[in-house]
C-alpha cells in the first residue's frame, strides 16, 4: 500500500470520529503524519479535547495479503489499549489489550500484555475472522504513543571494562535493558539467601548401621531475593522430588527418605530462587553418611591369630589405615589390623619416634564383617614383649 492510499483511507478515518476523543463527530482531529515502514503505515492523529488535553492517536493502515488491507485503530484506555479493526468492507471489530502478558489476541476477545505501552498490532486475515499479531515497544514511550515518560533501552549489547557500583569488571550488559534494570544492577548488591542443609545422620558410621534420613533445608535470610521457588531433593544423582515453595519468607522445609540408609551415600538439596531483577538462580547443598569397617588393636599370643582372636581386640572406625594407640602387653605380640582398601603402612613408630617398622610382620587375611568377607592388613610384632602404656604410631 502507497502513501496516498494510507492518506485516503486516514481521511475517511478522521471524517468519520477520533475513537477515544469523546465519540463526538467532528472533533478537530488532525492528520500529524503517516510514516511508511516495511509492513504498514503508521497513522498518527492530533485532537483537542473539550477539556483542552491534547491527544495523539495511531492507526496502521497495513499492507495485507491479496490486497487484504485491514484499518487498525489503537486508543488508550483505563488499563490497556483498545483495538478496533476496520476491513474494506466498512466491518469493524475491536478488541482490549490489556497491561499484563500475551503475544496474539482473536479479534474480539480480551488479552494481556507485558507493557502499559500500545501495542504494535498486525491484523491478518484467517477462515474464521482477524487475527491480531502484536509486539510491545521495549524503548521509552514516545509523544505519539500512550504519553510521555517510560523506560529508554539499550541499543545494543554493552561490556564494561571497569567496575561500577555494583557491577563488575567484564559485565556485559545485553541489549534492551531498560534503563531501571540498569540502575538496579548499578545500585543493588545481589545479596544470596542464607540457607544450611542438614540429615538426620550423617558423618562416619560403622557397617551394621541402618539409619532413616530426613533432609532438611532452612532458610534464615532471604537476602534480595524475591523468593524461593523450588527445592528439589536428591540422593546422589538420583532426584527424590521436587517440591514447589514459590515464598518470601524464610523456614525449614523437609522430606524424609523412604528407605532406611545401609550404606554411604550423598543426599543433595538444590534451591531454586528468584533475584532481585527476577532471574533465577541455584545454590546446592549436601551431606554426606560414609560407613567403613572397623579396624582393630591389642595384644595376641600367636604371630597368626585367629578371626575370633582378632575381633576380640579393641575396635576403632577404620576411617584412615594410621593412627596411635597406647598397648598393655604382658609376654605377648602388639597386634594391629585394618582393612586392606586403605593402603599398606610406610611407617610403624614408638613414641618417642624411634622405628618399629622391621620388627612387625605383615600379612593379607580376610575377615567377615557385616556378613561382607573383607580383606585385611594384620601387623603382628613378630617377638613376645611386656611393656606399659606404650604408644605406638601406625603410618
Amino acid at each position: 500500500m502507497d502513501g496516498t492510499k494510507a492518506y485516503i483511507l486516514s481521511k475517511k478515518y478522521t471524517e468519520n470520529s477520533l475513537v477515544g476523543g469523546g465519540a463526538i463527530k467532528g472533533k478537530n482531529a488532525v492528520l500529524e503524519s503517516v510514516v511508511k515502514t516495511d509492513k504498514q503505515n503508521d497513522v498518527t492523529f492530533k485532537s483537542t479535547l473539550d477539556n483542552g488535553t491534547v491527544e495523539r492517536k495511531h492507526m496502521y493502515v497495513l499492507d495485507g495479503e491479496d490486497g487484504f488491507s485491514p484499518i487498525v485503530t489503537l486508543t488508550e484506555v483505563t488499563g490497556g489499549v483498545e483495538i478496533s479493526v476496520e476491513d474494506e468492507e466498512g466491518n469493524i471489530q475491536t478488541a482490549t489489550v490489556e497491561n499484563g502478558k500475551g503475544d496474539t489476541v482473536e479479534v474480539g476477545t480480551t488479552t494481556t500484555v507485558d507493557s502499559d505501552q500500545p501495542a504494535e498490532v498486525e491484523a491478518v486475515p484467517t477462515s474464521t475472522g482477524i487475527k491480531l499479531n502484536f509486539k510491545i515497544p521495549k524503548g521509552p514511550k514516545g509523544d505519539s504513543g500512550s504519553g510521555g515518560g517510560g523506560d529508554a533501552v539499550l541499543e545494543h549489547d554493552v561490556k564494561s571494562n571497569t567496575a561500577a557500583g555494583a557491577i563488575p569488571s567484564g559485565t556485559t550488559i545485553p541489549k534492551d535493558t531498560t534503563f531501571t534494570q540498569f540502575v538496579e544492577k548499578l545500585l543493588i548488591s545481589e545479596v544470596a539467601p542464607t540457607i544450611s542443609f542438614s540429615i538426620t545422620k550423617s558423618g562416619n558410621v560403622a557397617y551394621g548401621g541402618s539409619y532413616n534420613e530426613t533432609l532438611t533445608v532452612n532458610v534464615s535470610n532471604i537476602g534480595s531475593a524475591k523468593n524461593i521457588d523450588t527445592i528439589a531433593w536428591y540422593k546422589g544423582s538420583t532426584l527424590l522430588q521436587t517440591d514447589t515453595i514459590g515464598s518470601t519468607t524464610t523456614g525449614s522445609w523437609t522430606y524424609t527418605v523412604a528407605d532406611a540408609v545401609t550404606d554411604t551415600a550423598t543426599f543433595k538439596a538444590i534451591v531454586t530462587y528468584k533475584k532481585s531483577d527476577n532471574t533465577q538462580a541455584t545454590t546446592t547443598k549436601s551431606a554426606s553418611i560414609t560407613f567403613y569397617y572397623n579396624k582393630f588393636y591389642g595384644s595376641v599370643a600367636s604371630l597368626t591369630p585367629s578371626e575370633a582372636d582378632v575381633e576380640a581386640l579393641t575396635s576403632v572406625l577404620g576411617t584412615a589405615k594410621g593412627g596411635s594407640y597406647v598397648y598393655n602387653v604382658s609376654a605377648a605380640r602388639i597386634a594391629y589390623a585394618y582393612p586392606k582398601s586403605l593402603g599398606a603402612l610406610t611407617s610403624i613408630k614408638d613414641g618417642n619416634g624411634f622405628s618399629l617398622f622391621d620388627s612387625f610382620t605383615r600379612t593379607e587375611v580376610t575377615y567377615t564383617q557385616n556378613s561382607t568377607s573383607v580383606a585385611y592388613y594384620l601387623y603382628v610384632l613378630t617377638d613376645e614383649t611386656t611393656v606399659s602404656s606404650y604408644t605406638v604410631v601406625f603410618a
